[in-house]
């Protein structure tokens, strides 16, 4: 418990729930101090495989406002497993550009693979929020 705590004291974890039951979990890893230029931050999301795609939309759309809102960060990156193509299409619809894949970048299932690195800024955001919503 204590290596968890002293390993993770640092990551903004935001849960989802539907009712009294947990559906998802918004997280980054860490943020990134750039000086002047403001703090970005490195991000993922996993749900539960039976929450809607639209809850999961909004529950996305919640932590990235979380984010760039509440944390004041300019930017998000993260990266993405070339395999998991649900969850590459899940970034798509929230609004992150994705670049690569970039091989032997990432492992799935426990093989190495390629993946994705994903970004957005808060300015890329803003202008996305009416699609979401």
């Amino acid at each position: 418990m204590r290596w968890f705590l002293e390993t993770y004291r640092d990551m903004h974890v935001v849960a989802g729930f539907d009712g009294k039951n947990l559906t998802g979990l918004g997280w980054l890893n860490k943020v990134l101090d750039m000086g002047p230029a403001g703090r970005k931050g490195d991000c993922g999301m996993a749900f539960f495989p039976e929450v809607s795609p639209w809850k999961k939309l909004k529950l996305g759309a919640l932590f990235i406002d979380y984010a760039f809102e509440e944390l004041g960060l300019v930017g998000l990156f993260g990266t993405t497993p070339e395999p998991n193509r649900r969850a590459v299409r899940y970034s798509k619809k929230l609004g992150f550009k994705l670049f690569g894949p970039i091989p032997a970048l990432s492992a799935w299932e426990g093989k190495l693979c390629g993946a994705y690195i994903s970004s957005m800024t808060r300015q890329e955001w803003l202008q996305k929020l009416g699609g979401i919503r």
